[in-house]
């Protein structure tokens, strides 16, 4: 379904007033309505759904009494993007980006009824709309907007970027490469980067500064990929500034090797072909699993940066709607997620390293003792009652006083 299609199917339930619930999602496969059909447990639902797309939103048809299609639109796209918001807000570590954030969402819900449908149906293409939003490099929000409101003047302009953009994007073959790729860092446009060691390593200029020439790391490692920005440094030096960055790709560069050396391994990458046959089709959950090698950087295509232990996830079970893959890394412990199909397989046990089997050992020991799920508790519940029935029809002795068993 296309987002419209979404928006028409939620101003039918919103005519006939509505009072069953329902979630809005977007998955790999698209918009989707989800109803609680064939669900008798409301709450195992709701996880279900939540666990497939975070930012779904759940509403009822009567929730839009008296809303035109434009208006139940405009809440949607509106309630997705804050959803967004609050989850990049939580995963934000400076003051600085949280204050950027908020000050974007509220420019936006001020002004999403002066943006075109070109702009909103844009936006409404990418299950993170909001990032799709704030990837626009637009001007700095929370330097302009004063007693809580934005300039007028301002606005207008930043909203005519907004239309420009979205058109130039939108006017571009499909396999045309986009020439705006290029960050702009506090007023500094990116020259050049070099990504290594799992961050970028970013030279950026801004001829009118005072200092002209900037240098940072940048990294997207929280659970909601935002890129942030360490170690700045300015200067109106540019070989000063070429120094530090030799320096940092050294140190960088030294911190892997030093890696290499300490597991004291040869390069080994793993592929298919070191997976069980037809494992896509297996239940990964306490499993060993090997991540593609071309879904990692190249300086960590290598076994020991490859094998994971899955500990869960809906993409974890086969044929399940869900994508995501909880891991844990056999190399140091530390948990993530990849999407299923950025997952080769299951490893066949028998062309495992040594070191694997060992660590594997040692990780699934440790992993929690599984408990059935709410739905399996409900049904051993109902298994006892009707076992406990049977008996006490089969039992004449079996007497009731004061409705207690004696």
């Amino acid at each position: 379904m296309s987002f419209n299609d979404i928006i028409s199917k939620i101003v039918s339930e919103e005519k006939r007033g509505s009072q069953e619930p329902f979630f809005v999602v977007h998955d790999n496969s698209g918009w989707h309505i989800e109803f609680p059909d064939g669900h008798s447990n409301e709450a195992a639902w709701k996880q279900e759904i939540t666990e497939r797309d975070p930012l779904a939103t759940q509403y009822r048809g009567a929730d839009f009494e008296g809303s035109g299609k434009a208006s139940a639109y405009n809440k949607v796209l509106r309630d997705r993007l804050r959803m967004e918001y609050f989850e990049q807000r939580d995963g934000c570590c400076s003051d600085s980006d949280r204050e950027r954030l908020t000050a974007l969402i509220s420019f936006f819900e001020e002004n999403i009824t002066e943006l075109s449908p070109r702009v909103t149906d844009y936006l409404a293409e990418f299950d993170r709309p909001f990032r799709a939003l704030d990837d626009m490099r637009l001007f700095s929000f929370e330097a302009i907007r004063e007693g809580g409101t934005f300039d007028e003047d301002w606005a207008l302009e930043t909203i005519c970027a907004i239309e420009n953009i979205v058109a130039d994007r939108l006017s571009r073959p499909k396999d045309e490469p986009a020439q705006d790729t290029k960050r702009n860092i506090e007023g500094y446009e990116e020259t050049f980067c070099l990504r290594l060691g799992g961050k970028e390593i970013v030279v950026a200029e801004n001829p009118s500064a005072e200092m002209p020439y900037l240098l940072c790391d940048i990294s997207d490692h929280n659970p909601f990929g935002l890129e942030e920005r360490t170690n700045g440094i300015v200067s109106d030096d540019y070989v000063e500034i070429m120094r530090e960055f030799v320096n940092r790709v050294d140190a960088v560069v030294e911190e892997l090797e030093a890696d290499q050396r300490q597991f004291g391994l040869p390069v080994q990458i793993m592929t298919a072909a070191d997976c069980l046959p037809d494992s896509n089709g297996m239940d990964w959950k306490g499993k060993a699993v090997i991540v593609k090698a071309d879904t990692l950087a190249p300086e960590y295509r290598s076994a020991q940066h490859q094998i994971y232990l899955c500990t869960g996830g809906f993409g974890a079970a086969a044929n399940a709607r869900g994508q995501k893959v909880y891991v844990k890394s056999l190399d140091d412990g530390k948990e993530c997620h990849f999407q299923r199909y950025q997952i080769a397989g299951v490893a066949d046990p028998a062309k495992l390293p040594d070191w694997a089997k060992d660590k594997l050992g040692e990780l699934t020991q440790s992993m929690p003792e599984k408990k059935p799920s709410l739905l399996g508790r409900l049904d051993a519940s109902k298994r006892r009652a009707r076992q406990n029935k049977s008996s006490r029809k089969g039992n004449p002795s079996h007497k009731k006083s004061n409705d207690l068993e004696v």
